[in-house]
């Protein structure tokens, strides 16, 4: 099956199933009832179908599963699942995933290196300030040309109604606003790519079509930058000659003609449209998310972070364990320390 068609999410699921990772999961004290509800079914299939450990980061995971019987006798009967209770989750999860230092469970467990986190229901806000903080006081295991070491880019793999696949780039309103952050977004994503052997087919989104250029400035710009993008890569290709297929091209505001052709990575044209793109598909349009890969922190820093929504439901929980087991495969982690 060609990567324009594949099941990205059975592909990473699969590969999550072999997997020994430890994964971190934030979790919240508040509003954390249908949170728990949600994420403990599917932690209790993948510990009953794999190697996978889960380790829960919150204020007071152990008082919030007290109103939970069920999941607090899966927690009791289960190494694969453990709490850890910390004042600061954000910046415990975070110290947690870069520094190989040891540290003790509730469950007096002692645990070294995990490489892969999940947001969960932590807050956005207090987990992006404490994840800006903690970079600033470290170097990347590799420096990537154009790509600022502070960049936040979020992958998200989405699904359509009707079942098609695609990755999407724009998920968070501060994101791909400028020429320069589209394409570190394209950049990132090749990268990704060639890492998993796959071909890319970038589908570059603008406010109109070309014929409605001059009704209105920040169309105009949209679709200048989409043009510029396709020009920049097209010449990149042509000089790189890579083995793998890599193509961009700019749909207009034509979203639904870049899912029929296939496009297997879509740019919003700013980060308002772009989740709002996620929204409608997502809580409207009967289409699903899977969670959103943090680029830089994969390629630049060697950790797997996933984001999710808080209210993230059953599928996209799913999604985004099934991504951060599945790429530790391709990925091999360096110490900070």
């Amino acid at each position: 099956m060609s990567e324009k068609n594949m099941n990205f999410l059975d592909y990473f699921s699969n590969l999550a199933l072999g997997s020994y990772q430890t994964i971190l999961i934030g979790v919240s004290s508040s509003n954390n009832s249908l949170f728990y509800q949600r994420l403990f079914p599917i932690l209790y299939t993948y510990i009953s179908q794999s190697d996978l450990k889960f380790i829960l980061v919150g204020e007071h995971p152990l008082v919030d599963l007290q109103e939970f019987p069920d999941f607090k006798l899966i927690l009791e009967e289960s190494s694969q699942i453990e709490t850890v209770s910390n004042q600061y989750p954000e910046l415990f999860l975070i110290k947690c995933l870069f520094k190989s230092t040891e540290f003790f469970t509730d469950q007096g467990y002692k645990i070294l290196g995990p490489k892969a986190a999940i947001r969960g229901a932590l807050s956005s806000s207090k987990f992006l300030f404490a994840l800006h903080k903690f970079l600033e006081n470290i170097e990347p295991l590799e420096n990537i040309p154009f790509i600022p070491n502070n960049l936040i880019s979020r992958l998200a793999l989405l699904e359509t109604a009707q079942g098609k696949q695609f990755f999407f780039a724009g998920v968070g309103i501060d994101e791909v606003n400028s020429l320069e952050s589209k394409q570190a977004m394209i950049l990132l994503s090749k990268k990704l790519f060639q890492k998993l052997g796959w071909n890319l087919h970038v589908g570059i989104l603008s406010g109109g079509r070309l014929s409605d250029r001059g009704r209105d400035p920040r169309v105009d710009q949209t679709i200048d930058e989409a043009r510029q993008l396709e020009d920049i890569f097209s010449s990149k290709n042509q000089e790189e000659q890579n083995n793998l297929e890599f193509e961009v091209n700019h749909y207009q505001i034509l979203i639904e003609q870049s899912i029929s052709d296939k496009a297997n990575l879509l740019v919003a044209p700013d980060g308002i449209s772009g989740n709002l793109i996620y929204r409608t598909l997502v809580h409207l349009g009967e289409g699903k998310s899977y969670g959103a890969i943090y680029l830089n922190m994969l390629l630049q820093y060697g950790r797997i972070i996933i984001d999710c929504s808080r209210v993230a439901p059953i599928f996209e929980l799913e999604g985004a364990i099934s991504l951060a087991a599945g790429l530790s495969k391709y990925f091999q982690f360096k110490s900070y320390d």
